[in-house]
């Protein structure tokens, strides 16, 4: 599908925000095909970045690969370029870099809040950056290289800290380790709402409501369709709520149904905590 088709059905599709946002990488597939170069998006969420994989596949002229900083991370830019292009050649410490923010007291009480607002307040949007990655010595930010720049040069405070901030080779990055907590739960069918429900503590029409909304996302796309059934290995994330991955169904348990009802099902939930 050619580019100015595309933008015609985010312009229908997609509101405020979200239009934007997709409007402005199809601008940038747009420059990577007409000057045979290599361009980057900003920073997007999971979410976002499940529309976006579905747009640009719809672009014969121009691929993309995805980075931000590491494997597992949460936002990526994605880096465009001629479908002729290698992702070998692309010049990433041209477009990215990694800047650690050390206090110089006071690293303990630190949030990720409070370096996220610190950074804001440089008037810098958060679309510009990546994670922000906490270790016990202060926080490592991934982003664009005019904003860690920026960043290094600008950021001497984080709540009432001070703090020195250093540029870092990606080679150095520390990535925290994600936790979860492994549940057991049984739900009477595998529709989402019943999974939903059982994963982040809701009752079934709450669960429902929610979904409904457009909250809820399975493997990163928005599914408001309550009856969905979900599969072995499915991540679900709820916004406001947070993340659950579907690991395992354990089988039928032996409690019996009441009349019309499923078999009650055991299924493995880890929860990110």
């Amino acid at each position: 599908m050619d580019i100015r088709t595309l933008r015609e059905k985010v312009s229908l599709t997609y509101k405020d925000e979200d239009r934007i946002t997709y409007l402005k990488v199809l601008d940038k597939a747009q420059t990577a095909a007409k000057t045979w170069t290599y361009v980057c998006t900003d920073f997007l969420d999971p979410f976002k970045r499940a529309v976006v994989k579905d747009l640009l596949f719809q672009i014969k002229d121009v691929k993309y690969f995805e980075f931000g900083g590491y494997e597992k991370a949460d936002r990526k830019s994605f880096v465009i370029m001629p479908e002729d292009f290698s992702e070998e050649s692309a010049e990433i410490d041209r477009m990215f870099s990694l800047v650690s923010i050390i206090p110089v007291t006071g690293a303990d009480s630190l949030t990720h809040r409070d370096y996220l607002g610190a950074v804001m307040n440089l008037g810098i949007k958060r679309e510009f950056f990546g994670d922000l990655l906490l270790n016990p010595k202060g926080c490592m930010i991934v982003g664009k290289k005019s904003v860690t720049e920026t960043i290094h040069q600008s950021l001497t405070k984080v709540g009432k800290y001070s703090v020195n901030t250093r540029p870092e080779s990606f080679d150095n990055i520390i990535v925290p380790e994600e936790s979860f907590k492994e549940l057991t739960e049984s739900v009477s069918s595998l529709r989402l709402d019943c999974i939903v429900g059982a994963a982040f503590h809701l009752s079934r029409s709450e669960a429902a409501e929610l979904i409904k909304s457009g909250r809820a996302f399975v493997n990163y796309k928005e599914t408001t369709d309550i009856s969905k059934k979900i599969p072995e290995n499915t991540l679900l994330s709820l916004r406001g709520y947070g993340k659950a991955e579907i690991s395992e169904i354990i089988g039928r348990n032996k409690k019996r149904p009441t009349a019309g009802q499923d078999q009650n099902l055991s299924i493995a939930i880890g929860r990110k905590i």
